[in-house]
């Protein structure tokens, strides 16, 4: 069911450098790991997703990582919601916070 005045999302998930379909590849609505994670829709095998949100929703959607939330949520912008989407997440690095050397 559908109510009147959602939004629907639709479209694939890509990975970095490769441009091939990402399969651990999650949408959340809220952020990943938090308390405000309301809805949780993983990308098919094929990285395809397909799903509606409420308009209030529109500035909380998140992308990830199923494999590593930490060191790839990202906030998707309102303006690239929609029908056609084309999504990139990049793997994440090995080290995303290095040690730093601080000198004395």
């Amino acid at each position: 069911m559908v109510i009147g005045g959602c939004t629907h999302l639709k479209g694939v998930v890509l990975t970095e450098p490769g441009q091939r379909p990402h399969p651990n590849a999650i949408l959340t609505v809220g952020k990943p790991g938090g308390i405000s994670a309301v809805e949780m829709h993983p990308a098919n095998k094929k990285g395809e997703f397909d799903f509606y949100i409420m308009p209030i929703d529109e500035n909380h959607v998140y992308l990830y990582d199923g494999a590593s939330p930490e060191a790839t949520a990202t906030r998707i912008d309102r303006s690239e919601l929609g029908e056609k989407m084309k999504l990139h997440l990049r793997a994440p690095a090995a080290d995303p916070f290095p040690a730093m050397i601080v000198p004395q």
